[in-house]
């Protein structure tokens, strides 16, 4: 009886140590998918050029302000960052660059993603009005919009389409200046056009460093000129 009983209960245990190994990590890998989303060294950076303006402009360092700043805007980032990859999700599937990312490869669904931009977008503008001010909230949902709906679509029309994109992509410097001041002086204003070529500089560093022969498709050759 001892010895049946070891035999049946032996699998039943390796089986309960298996699956919650399975479950976490796939959990871990869902998470990495999610994390890619976000575009994480693009929304490094955008939360890098907000804190520096929030530093510039504020009399006193105020490292309460800064934090808020970087973590308001990093969210409304990644969440820009998310829905630009949900609207492109076909388009990506066409390139061999883009064809890993999560979307086309399957990792995710597009209703997670779209789920996951959308919260993301939405928890930083409020808490970009809680914790800062309205100024800064409206300036990060403009940036939001004018990315997804101005330079996302002109990318697939016009090689222009880095012009127009520079000035959402400079747009972090208005937000931390108005987190700092909660207004937008000739001081902000000469910051942000200062930083427009900076800006078109990094959209062309990463639409010219993918050759042409890297698009499988004459539909995903505009998106890679």
């Amino acid at each position: 009886m001892m010895w049946i009983s070891l035999g049946t209960t032996q699998p039943e245990t390796i089986s309960q140590q298996v699956l919650p190994s399975a479950a976490l990590s796939m959990a871990i890998r869902r998470a990495g998918a999610f994390f890619i989303l976000a575009k994480p060294e693009i929304t490094l950076m955008v939360m890098i050029s907000a804190g520096f303006s929030c530093l510039m402009a504020s009399d006193s360092i105020n490292l309460v302000v800064l934090a808020h700043t970087v973590l308001g805007t990093g969210l409304v980032a990644a969440g820009a960052a998310t829905l630009n990859q949900f609207m492109e999700r076909a388009l990506d599937g066409n390139m061999r660059r883009t064809s890993k990312r999560p979307l086309p490869a399957g990792k995710l669904t597009a209703r997670a993603a779209f789920v996951f931009g959308i919260s993301l977008s939405v928890a930083g503008t409020i808490y970009l009005i809680h914790f800062l001010n309205m100024l800064t909230a409206l300036l990060g949902l403009l940036t939001l919009l004018s990315y997804l709906f101005v330079y996302t679509p002109l990318k697939r029309k016009t090689r222009l389409c880095t012009l127009v994109g520079a000035f959402p992509g400079a747009a972090p410097i208005l937000m931390g200046w108005a987190a700092a001041k909660n207004n937008l002086g000739l001081e902000a204003w000469a910051l942000y056009a200062d930083s427009l070529p900076l800006a078109v500089s990094t959209l062309l560093c990463d639409r010219l460093v993918v050759p042409r022969r890297l698009c499988a498709s004459r539909n995903a050759h505009a998106s890679c000129g």
